[in-house]
């Protein structure tokens, strides 16, 4: 059974509730697989494109994604990382609370062939040091609030580019 089936055959059995069928299934392993691209984008975008993907609350806060509008953020992400040099392999280290950019993010960096390395919002100056000298990643995302926020003195670091997100304007800033 190749991916597209076995995701179809998943879909059903979750749906109609037949989970001891999921148990059953068998898959041959690709030579080459996206998850993006071969079962978000091939099952959801094109079939779906105006169902709802995500729908993110937060106290007053509301904002819906279709599979389209998220799929389209996701490549202008992802478009905007590769206009600044960034390529297939390198890492992303993701400091973002559960937000919309997250999964926009996420979606980004499986098609691009990205390395995330998510983390958590409250890593002092000293946790995120310590990441970087283990992992070295290409990229920080930070998230901000109202103001940008004072950068972190890193004497030790060899970033390409902090990045940005607003979480209001989903703006990308490069510095």
């Amino acid at each position: 059974m190749n991916i597209k089936e076995f995701y179809t055959q998943v879909r059903a059995d979750i749906t109609n509730e037949n989970f001891e069928n999921l148990v059953t299934l068998q898959l041959t392993k690709p030579v080459y697989f996206n998850w993006v691209i071969d079962v978000f984008y091939e099952m959801n975008v094109k079939n779906y494109p105006d169902s709802h993907a995500l729908i993110w609350r937060y106290n007053e806060k509301e904002r819906s994604y279709t599979f389209e509008s998220i799929y389209g953020e996701a490549n202008q992400f992802l478009n905007f990382l590769r206009t600044h040099g960034i390529k297939k392999g390198n890492c992303i280290f993701s400091q973002l609370p559960l937000d919309p950019a997250n999964w926009i993010s996420l979606l980004a960096a499986i098609k691009g062939g990205l390395v995330l390395i998510p983390s958590s919002i409250n890593l002092t100056e000293k946790d995120i040091v310590y990441r970087f000298e283990t992992i070295a990643g290409t990229i920080l995302k930070r998230y901000i609030k109202k103001r940008r926020q004072p950068m972190l003195h890193i004497p030790v670091l060899t970033i390409t580019y902090f990045i940005f997100l607003h979480p209001e304007q989903q703006d990308y800033l490069k510095l």
